[in-house]
């Protein structure tokens, strides 16, 4: 009957996250009271996760470390500048790795025979 009517399709479903890394997350998991706030805060503080994450550019440790909870990302340009280079450097901490091959030198000494024990009571009475 309404042959003139384009079939509409289902509307579009809720886009789900295609990025493994969000700077908004990292703000959320070291900002408090972060819910609610305006538009101006969420730009000034991306503004600083930007500046930080010039300073420490390793994506990995944004996602995995946990850091304090501050009242704003500036803490961390300013008075939490030595805790948050600690953080880094322990994250991306390698130890030395020696390789050296150990030389074992020359056999000394007889091999231990464990065949020459008794196994059962009948071979221990023999």
């Amino acid at each position: 009957m309404y042959s003139h009517v384009v079939d509409k399709e289902a509307p579009a479903k809720k886009r789900t996250r295609k990025k493994s890394f969000y700077l908004i997350d990292v703000i959320e998991r070291c900002v408090i009271n972060h819910k609610g706030k305006p538009r101006a805060f969420w730009t000034k503080e991306m503004t600083f996760l930007k500046k930080l994450m010039k300073q420490y550019p390793n994506e990995d440790f944004w996602k995995k470390v946990s850091l304090k909870e501050v009242t704003s990302l500036v803490a961390f340009l300013t008075s939490e500048a030595p805790y948050i280079k600690l953080k880094y450097s322990e994250f991306n901490f390698q130890p030395e790795l020696k390789t050296e091959e150990i030389k074992l030198g020359d056999k000394i000494g007889d091999d231990y025979n464990s065949a020459a024990k008794p196994k059962t009571i009948k071979n221990f009475l023999k």
